[in-house]
């Protein structure tokens, strides 16, 4: 995110940690490729960190590498977690709990 961009609603809402950058990323992203550099790129978040958080969220079934392209990954739109996060996202979008 660049300085010129607001804050999302999940973000304000849950607090601006890292992890929750990270998350608001993959659920506002969640309908494409992305890679891990793209993430670090836009949530200013170092790589090490990153590559941490990537393994947890592999591990927990929220994301998965594409097979056809190494470098890309993609959330697990069947995984439990990220159906959750994605309706919280929604909930506190509709109800603007801000």
């Amino acid at each position: 995110m660049n300085n010129l961009k607001m804050k999302s609603l999940f973000v304000k809402f849950m607090g601006d940690g890292w992890k929750i950058k990270i998350l608001d990323y993959l659920i506002g992203n969640c309908l494409f490729d992305f890679t891990k550099k793209d993430i670090i790129k836009e949530t200013k978040i170092s790589k090490e960190k990153a590559n941490e958080y990537f393994i947890q969220l592999m591990k927990q079934g929220f994301l998965y590498k594409m097979k056809r392209a190494g470098k890309f990954y993609r959330v697990n739109k069947n995984s439990n977690f990220a159906k959750d996060l994605i309706k919280l996202d929604w909930i506190i979008i509709k109800n603007n709990y801000l």
